[in-house]
């Protein structure tokens, strides 16, 4: 079991039983940006660079785990969960210009909204168990979706359209594959679209599901549409390889891989189609929990000497096409910031994905009428952003830059006549 997944493991092991509600660690009101890791058992945020380090929580070395930093899809949010021993849990929301807490709820293994507006997570406990969405403004009570203890691996689609998760029947063992499944995030429609899945992860547009799965003497990636057909395997080494990472344009895939069920794990790209397998870095070192760069030309990543996965680990960056890794950090579980305000702008195909979506509900708000919220930026929507635009006293293009981006999340925008 590699270091990564014995991690999780034992965080969801740790959050079976349920008891009074954890205190938020203490954090640093300051802007947060470039790469957020952990040390220590608390959370910093560091420039590609490796300069400009910054302290964001001050816990008190335990005893707790604090979960991997999830940055919001437009970049002002992080969200984390601490376990505190075999008790009790809690998630929280920061806001990444201020470093202020924005929501602290019951909860672990969050994942964000296309919109950035709501998160997904999981609860354990006798008679709370299962998938809670929660609004970040903590306007209304969260809502349960799903129920179920066995529920691991929540993502958000890109387009927003539904909620994917791994169950897993009852006593059989997390670290088995289990059911890939698909939730409307109003609760409605739950449908399993695959056996067997290890892990996954959503094309950026939405549109396909990479995944990894045992069917065979070793696991395997494959790739789907987002309803589960037209099913491709892109891996057919006789070694193991899992835990696939779209790249921030979908071009290209990182997975791990595994020599033998006793080798450590190193770090594989490939391009989408599985073609141009290659390894990623050129060290000897067990190479996990890859994290690409918004512009996908970078990947980083941490590492352990070779079958010493209880040392420090230390937090690396390389090049997408491989080679040399450069050190960045003592720490572990890299999560670089994305690119929270993408250009959007009238394409054949049309461009999918969060920042689509996330335009369709600020339009939305402001009675723009950019047609169906459903992260596809298509004439209507480039209609409605040109009429917002020309309201707003900015160049009627029907492209959202920087300028519309920041006029739509503004508090003094204004809304359609």
């Amino acid at each position: 079991m590699s270091h990564s997944f014995r991690r999780i493991w034992l965080l969801a092991i740790m959050a079976l039983v349920i008891g009074p509600f954890a205190t938020p660690l203490a954090t640093h009101a300051a802007a947060v940006t470039g790469i957020v890791y952990e040390r220590d058992q608390d959370l910093y945020a560091v420039q590609p660079n490796g300069k400009g380090r910054v302290r964001l929580t001050f816990g008190e070395g335990g005893p707790y785990m604090l979960g991997p930093a999830v940055w919001s899809p437009d970049a002002r949010n992080i969200a984390y969960d601490i376990q505190y021993g075999d008790e009790t849990h809690s998630l929280t929301v920061l806001n990444a210009s201020t470093g202020a807490e924005r929501l602290t709820i019951e909860g672990f293994a969050p994942a964000w909204s296309p919109d950035s507006r709501q998160i997904v997570y999981a609860v354990r406990g006798a008679s709370n168990d299962g998938i809670f969405v929660a609004r970040v403004d903590g306007k209304t009570p969260p809502k349960r979706i799903a129920s179920g203890n066995a529920l691991f691996s929540l993502a958000w689609s890109p387009t927003g359209q539904s909620i994917a998760f791994i169950t897993y029947p009852p006593n059989q063992p997390v670290s088995d594959d289990g059911d890939l499944m698909l939730v409307n995030p109003d609760g409605t429609g739950l449908r399993r679209i695959q056996r067997n899945v290890g892990s996954f992860d959503w094309s950026p547009d939405g549109q396909r599901i990479a995944f990894s799965s045992m069917r065979g003497d070793s696991d395997d990636v494959y790739v789907m549409r987002a309803d589960g057909s037209n099913l491709r395997r892109l891996t057919t080494m006789t070694t193991a390889e899992w835990a696939p990472l779209w790249s921030p344009d979908g071009r290209r895939l990182v997975v791990q891989h595994r020599e033998s069920p006793d080798s450590d794990s190193d770090l594989m790209i490939m391009n989408a189609d599985g073609t141009n397998l290659i390894f990623l870095a050129n060290s000897v070192a067990s190479e996990i929990a890859p994290s690409w760069s918004p512009d996908s030309a970078f990947v980083t990543y941490e590492a352990f000497a070779p079958g010493d996965t209880e040392a420090i680990a230390t937090v690396y960056i390389v090049d997408n096409k491989g080679g040399t890794p450069r050190q960045l950090i003592v720490g572990e579980s890299p999560s670089w910031q994305p690119n929270g305000s993408p250009r959007l702008t009238l394409t054949n195909p049309a461009q999918r994905g969060s920042g689509a979506y996330e335009a369709q509900r600020w339009l939305t708000d402001l009675g723009y009428k950019p047609g169906s919220i459903d992260g596809v930026y298509g004439k209507q929507t480039a209609a409605a952003v040109t009429t917002f635009q020309t309201r707003n006293g900015l160049t009627a293009d029907g492209v959202v830059n920087a300028a519309t981006w920041t006029a739509l999340r503004s508090t003094s925008a204004k809304r359609a006549q």
